[in-house]
């Protein structure tokens, strides 16, 4: 059941324009790269399918679901919004904490993207160190936020 259930979200994200991929290699179903300036040289631009423009990641992810240990939907608890809980393993945590902590260092408050399929799924400002977990959270409805952490979930099997 998970199975069909992301072979229908990532169904739905290319009807609604699948173009350039990461790194022009087999996709990486689930990924979380650094946001670029577009004329870095390691930067790679992919369409987000939220506001149909074009931002620009690393080309190289951060984590991607082999470092997915496990994700929960929940609520958060100072305003009840709808969120996952997304759990990284150890190695997963360790490039979360590197990356993030030179992102946070950094006056720009550098931003985060989640790619599902090569796509952005969403983006997220970095406000400091994140290591072995994080939350995504903001504009997700009860059912969004169980359907994301289901898939997360199931990239790791």
């Amino acid at each position: 059941m998970k199975k069909a259930l992301i072979a229908t979200v990532l169904a739905a994200l290319c009807a609604v324009g699948c173009e350039k991929r990461v790194n022009n290699a087999k996709p990486v179903p689930i990924a979380i790269h650094e946001v670029l300036d577009c004329s870095a040289g390691r930067s790679v631009p992919v369409l987000n399918l939220r506001g149909s423009e074009r931002i620009c990641v690393d080309l190289e992810a951060i984590v991607t679901e082999k470092n997915i240990r496990d994700a929960e939907p929940g609520h958060a608890s100072s305003t009840g919004e709808p969120q996952v809980q997304l759990y990284l393993d150890r190695s997963g945590g360790a490039r979360m904490f590197e990356a993030t902590q030179r992102i946070s260092a950094r006056r720009n408050n550098g931003q985060l993207a989640l790619l599902i399929d090569g796509h952005v799924y969403r983006t997220y400002a970095v406000r400091g160190t994140i290591e072995d977990s994080l939350t995504i959270n903001g504009g997700l409805t009860e059912m969004a936020a169980q359907d994301l952490a289901d898939i997360l979930a199931a990239s790791r099997k």
